[in-house]
């Protein structure tokens, strides 16, 4: 079982990308007043003016009268809070990090792709492009497994959304470079990136439990028919740990600096169902014996 503590990823951090353009004009104060209705963007967030003969400047993530802040524009949605809001691309969505931090663990949530590709290049004025690769991972996201021949001839291999990567080489000076590609014209997403360290908190023991929470509304009148309000949903997930009572210490010092801050947890890299982004809402050390320890954890993960 291994947590990564993200790294912040400022927009200044990815350096290119050709993700799809929101396409609102820019806010100038040249062009105010605003009317009631319009989106500009400004400072990397997109704005909705709420009143007509808006002047007022949008202020991103302040409460301000005239204008709502609808969130960042589509290149950055991957490195705001959310898991849900995807950065939208075309067939092919190329994305460099620039991070001036180690990192050795990379998290992808939520895409809509066929094939992923990781690379990490170092700056080489000898090479054409400029850079020269130090190392690079490719991925296919479905799951061709078929456990019967019903399954191999009728149904389409499962879209894998969620996908990591360990051991990655760390170097301040290093371009990350993420690559997502479908083999038609269909558009590539990508809900959330997480870079940071990993920390290994022990071994999770069989038996761990992956849940969901819907906030989706269900609803039935007086005859009995249902209505259903579409709404986020979030992972859940509960493990029982085994580690060395030495460890003890160091494991409840990891858990406590977390803050209530999201993380990412990883209680085995096989079952994407146990890859989940989110917060620790319990957890509890148990001292066993001088040997082996236990402790349990329960995460709420992020929409």
């Amino acid at each position: 079982m291994i947590v990564i503590v993200p790294l912040t990823i400022e927009p200044d951090n990815i350096v290119e990308t050709n993700a799809l353009s929101d396409g609102l004009p820019a806010w100038e104060q040249s062009n105010a007043p605003y009317e009631k209705g319009v989106q500009v963007t400004h400072k990397n967030h997109v704005f909705e003016s709420l009143i007509d003969n808006n002047e007022a400047e949008p202020v991103p993530e302040k409460e301000l009268y005239g204008w709502y802040d609808l969130g960042l524009v589509n290149p950055y949605l991957l490195i705001d809070q959310f898991i849900e809001t995807q950065t939208v691309g075309g067939q092919v969505l190329v994305m460099d990090f620039e991070m001036h931090a180690p990192f050795d663990y990379v998290g992808v949530l939520n895409v809509d792709c066929t094939n992923l590709t990781l690379q990490i290049l170092l700056p080489d004025e000898t090479e054409p492009s400029g850079y020269k690769e130090l190392w690079s991972v490719e991925k296919l996201m479905l799951d061709t497994e078929v456990s019967d021949y019903w399954e191999y001839f009728w149904t389409e291999p499962f879209a894998l959304r969620d996908s990591v990567f360990s051991n990655v080489p760390a170097s301040k000076a290093a371009i990350l470079r993420v690559t997502l590609s479908n083999p038609t014209e269909q558009a590539t997403k990508i809900g959330k990136i997480i870079l940071g360290s990993q920390e290994e908190i022990g071994c999770a023991r069989w038996g761990a439990e992956a849940g969901m929470n819907s906030f989706s509304i269900v609803q039935q009148d007086e005859f009995g028919r249902t209505s259903i309000i579409q709404r986020s949903k979030a992972k859940t997930a509960d493990f029982d740990l085994t580690f060395k009572t030495g460890d003890s210490d160091r494991i409840h010092r990891i858990l406590s600096s977390l803050d209530d801050g999201p993380a990412l947890w990883v209680g085995d890299e096989r079952f994407e169902s146990l890859t989940i982004y989110g917060v620790v809402s319990d957890f509890g050390v148990v001292v066993k014996g001088p040997e082996r320890s236990e402790a349990t954890l329960e995460i709420t993960g992020m929409i």
